[in-house]
């Protein structure tokens, strides 16, 4: 089990069907009360419609498919920013995911499983990659993209619970996954489901970490990246510092950009997940004349875990600094509801919230900013570090320029 955030108590899941059921109307109460808009995706008919639907599984079902209740309850609100979440109380199965192209790819396993690193899962328990999405589907938001829905499922399918309650399995102590290599050879392989599972000892995310995912324990870095193409500056903008230290970085970044060799600069933005929007608007106020003057090319870089300020900040870059978008679509609409209110239900202390803002980015309402340079990543390049976008930027922009 996950450890609580800090200062919240615990989320306790053993509960009777009464405290359950006012967990529940504690929040419908909530987000139909207080949310921005709350029946702007679905109208308050159909909302009572899932409450009942709710109230029947909380009735029938166990704890964790109760807990799972108010999951798939709050995602029918439709935004990204209103949910309940028990995931921190459940388990998890010592095997990643990820899709590249529709198509599911073992991540990451138990060493003892390694031959199967990178075989494309054909089926996941008993039913298709694509059927398991759309059962998970009903507990994740679908009033935001496709990627928002893949990037979530990639988490909540790897949690015992959410597979219990999706009923993938025959078995309750394991998941059979039937998975086939790029030989078109198939296999088969047992993931424990019973608890509990070791994460120990699990083979490497990665033969070499594409530039995107180095030094992820930094929340904003830049370095000038050099290759027989050319020269780019690159910005990885993961997240927010506080505010001091976000205007101490925006100095050093603005001396950086300023002294740097390069006339392309790519702000990568495909991880940043949101935070505090104004620090970004801040920050670029600090680089933007600098940029300008020095007639700096600029790519900005999406993808499906680009979400809330990290899509907002996304877009402030690309109109304040006249760049292209680069990646794929983004995880949040430009147009949408938005800022977590955060509360916690009153019996089972799980962490909900709800939207209290409505932001317009773009004047074509999309699922996700689509970007003007649309860039497909596959499993193999993904594995040994390769990065398509700055593959791009070198081999394309720099042929034409």
């Amino acid at each position: 089990m996950g450890p609580c955030s800090e200062g919240q108590s615990p989320i306790n899941l053993k509960l009777t069907k009464e405290l359950w059921r006012e967990d529940l109307d504690y929040l419908k109460e909530k987000i139909t009360t207080k949310h921005l808009n709350p029946y702007h995706r679905l109208s308050k008919e159909a909302i009572d419609v899932e409450y009942a639907t709710a109230l029947k599984t909380i009735n029938l079902g166990s704890n964790s498919e109760a807990a799972l209740a108010l999951t798939s309850f709050a995602s029918k609100f439709g935004d990204g920013h209103t949910y309940a979440r028990p995931y921190k109380a459940f388990s998890e199965i010592p095997l990643y995911f990820r899709w590249f192209n529709d198509r599911l790819y073992v991540q990451n396993v138990e060493a003892s499983l390694q031959k199967y690193l990178g075989w494309e899962i054909v089926k996941f328990g008993g039913f298709t990659p694509e059927e398991v999405l759309d059962k998970v589907s009903n507990y994740i938001a679908n009033g935001e993209s496709k990627g928002y829905i893949i990037n979530e499922a990639q988490y909540v399918l790897r949690l015992t619970e959410m597979l219990n309650a999706l009923k993938v399995s025959k078995e309750e102590d394991v998941l059979t996954l039937t998975v086939r290599n790029e030989n078109g050879i198939i296999d088969s392989f047992d993931v424990c489901l019973k608890q509990p599972c070791s994460l120990t000892n699990m083979t490497n995310t990665f033969k070499k970490e594409p530039l995107r995912f180095q030094r992820f324990n930094e929340k904003l870095w830049y370095k000038t990246v050099t290759t027989d193409e050319g020269v780019i500056g690159y910005f990885n903008f993961i997240s927010y510092l506080n505010k001091k230290e976000m205007k101490a970085f925006g100095k050093r970044l603005n001396k950086w950009i300023e002294e740097g060799n390069f006339n392309v600069l790519l702000i990568d933005f495909r991880t940043n997940g949101g935070g505090d929007g104004k620090k970004g608007e801040r920050l670029l106020n600090i680089v933007k004349e600098t940029i300008q003057s020095k007639k700096i090319i600029v790519y900005v870089g999406i993808g499906n875990m680009t979400f809330s300020a990290g899509m907002g900040n996304a877009s402030d870059f690309q109109k304040g600094l006249n760049a292209k978008f680069i990646g794929q679509p983004t995880a949040a609409r430009p147009n949408g509801y938005q800022e977590n209110n955060s509360f916690t239900l009153p019996n089972s202390n799980i962490p909900c919230s709800y939207s209290s803002e409505y932001y317009t980015y773009s004047d074509k309402d999309t699922s996700g900013i689509i970007p003007d340079i649309l860039i497909e990543y596959d499993w193999k390049g993904f594995y040994n570090g390769q990065d398509p976008v700055i593959d791009w930027i070198m081999n394309t922009h720099f042929s034409k320029n």
